[in-house]
């Protein structure tokens, strides 16, 4: 998976949009904020989900 798009970003106990980010097959996701700061997730197990990019919507309650 390489590319870049929108992320919602939640870790710590805080949820924030973003984008993430990935150049290259071997190179790391970079997630930062809506003003560009890079995000750092809370230690611990992290889960990634995929939307398609039309017809689909999220909602944080």
């Amino acid at each position: 998976m390489t590319g870049s798009g929108e992320a919602i970003i939640a870790t710590g106990g805080h949820t924030v949009s973003g984008t993430w980010s990935k150049d290259a097959d071997d190179a790391h996701v970079q997630l930062r904020t809506e003003d560009g700061d890079e995000v750092l997730l809370a230690a611990g197990n992290t889960w990634v989900e995929l939307l398609p990019v039309s017809g689909s919507s999220v909602s944080l309650n």
